[in-house]
């Protein structure tokens, strides 16, 4: 029962939370990315825990752990693998 569980469970979950992490820490400014929340913006810059995103003619400042993925040439979200 515990492989099971850390086969199916523990394992993906870390996986996933590995590639979340280098995918933040990839971050550069002229990505296009999607926060959490669902907004749309441009990296303006990178600090260590704050994101300047370029949202039309505005700027915002959004935390670091709330980019949810990088937009694609496609205008279609791209996460990073599951």
């Amino acid at each position: 029962m515990i492989l099971f569980m850390w086969l199916f469970v523990f394992r993906p979950q870390s996986k996933r939370a590995k590639e979340q992490k280098e995918f933040l820490a990839s971050l550069t400014a002229g990505s296009e990315v999607i926060t959490a929340g669902g907004i749309i913006g441009t990296v303006v810059e990178v600090k260590e825990n704050i994101v300047s995103l370029n949202v039309g003619s505005s700027t915002v400042r959004v935390l670091k752990s709330s980019i949810s993925g990088r937009l694609d040439s496609a205008s279609t979200v791209a996460v990073p693998a599951k």
